[in-house]
């Protein structure tokens, strides 16, 4: 029997398996949610003592094709236009410089053409943006002095877990992070169904790389507290249908299986005794929805950090 391997050293394998889980649960509804929630609240603090025609400086790290940085800059965009409408500002359009780091360069590939194509029409109308492109880890960004600095919003969709929180959102606070700026970060809370799973089978799974922190956003206000940073987090529920997980035989209940467990192969490579132990725990932390169908509960949890 072949070993357990985590699935984040697949990149194929986890976008696949990926791939189906947004199709089995309500996750991508939820990022988009708390985008537009936390993305309105960020945008309403930092623009309070704001010259609203001023250029937005836009920070987004890990962001991967670059689906969350677009909704992220049309909510602000439009929240921004609203407010000089009611204002004597200009009503010309917004003007946004976003910088994107991202070390994946088939994820940032996809990102620049889905750009280059054409931005959103609703984020076209009321904006000008211009982008400027990082191919490297944050880490490696850091070490060099990019200019401009003092940006108004930085935001962490679901990537923190490849960096370390406490140096990262330090190095953003003090170095990068304007005068009344925000930070955005977007990860599950303690009660998710995956911090749970990991506390369970801590010492038989190993659910990623030494250096993948899979951060809860408890955890996250616990940093914020220790440097005293003002904050403000907020949790949303999302569900995972594992009705197909049950069935040994489906393609598809496999390999969401395996995004579940975060193992490539997982029914494969499972011993029987894990195997036949993770579908009970799976089962006991489900429910029966109004469908029939088996779910368990996941909760994405956001923080605001605000400098000022």
């Amino acid at each position: 029997m072949a070993s357990l391997r985590t699935i984040l050293s697949s990149p194929k394998a986890y976008q696949t398996a990926f791939g189906v889980f947004l199709q089995h649960s309500t996750a991508r509804e939820t990022i988009v949610e708390c985008i537009k929630t936390f993305g309105l609240e960020a945008t309403l603090k930092w623009s309070k003592n704001q010259n609203l025609v001023k250029p937005v400086r836009i920070l987004g790290v890990g962001s991967g094709s670059g689906k969350a940085d677009l909704l992220f800059l049309e909510i602000i965009a439009a929240q921004l236009q609203l407010k000089r409408t009611n204002s004597e500002d200009s009503l010309e359009k917004v003007d946004i410089f976003t910088r994107i780091v991202e070390p994946n360069p088939s994820e940032m590939s996809i990102f620049q053409n889905s750009v280059s194509a054409a931005l959103p029409t609703s984020l076209k109308k009321i904006s000008n943006v211009a982008f400027e492109w990082e191919l490297k880890t944050f880490q490696e960004y850091s070490r060099q002095n990019h200019q401009p600095k003092g940006f108004d919003f930085i935001h962490f969709v679901h990537s923190l877990y490849y960096m370390d929180a406490d140096t990262v959102l330090q190095q953003c606070y003090h170095k990068e992070l304007g005068e009344n700026g925000v930070i955005f970060c977007l990860v599950q809370t303690a009660n998710s169904y995956f911090p749970q799973m990991m506390r369970q089978f801590q010492d038989k799974i190993n659910f990623g790389p030494e250096d993948v922190f899979f951060y809860t956003v408890e955890e996250l206000v616990v940093l914020a507290e220790k440097y005293h940073w003002k904050y403000h987090c907020k949790s949303l529920p999302f569900k995972v249908d594992i009705t197909k997980c049950q069935d040994e035989s489906s393609r598809e209940g496999n390999l969401l299986l395996d995004f579940v467990t975060h193992q490539e192969n997982f029914r494969q490579n499972a011993s029987a005794e894990l195997l036949q132990s993770m579908m009970k725990y799976l089962i006991d932390m489900s429910y029966v929805d109004e469908k029939g169908s088996r779910c368990i509960m996941g909760e994405m949890g956001g923080l605001l950090i605000y400098k000022n």
